[in-house]
């Protein structure tokens, strides 16, 4: 699920999944507003948590936990 292999596609991957995310034009907003904005891309709540983990990873957003807030770096 996270990674493609033979039994996963790549559109079906939380690497492919990010970029969902990505396209999204926001420089800061709550993650339950960005979850409701693209939440038909996402098969659970679990793989945007993913998507949100391995961005995070990549140093290309931001979490701000106390107030539920993502952004941009």
């Amino acid at each position: 699920m996270i990674t493609p292999n033979k039994t996963i596609p790549l559109k079906s991957s939380i690497i492919y999944k990010c970029i969902y995310i990505l396209e999204k034009d926001f420089e800061s907003i709550y993650l339950v507003d960005l979850y409701s904005d693209i939440i038909n891309k996402f098969d659970s709540i679990d793989e945007f948590l993913y998507s949100i983990d391995v961005l995070f990873l990549l140093n290309l957003v931001d979490v701000n936990f106390e107030v539920g807030k993502i952004s941009r770096c």
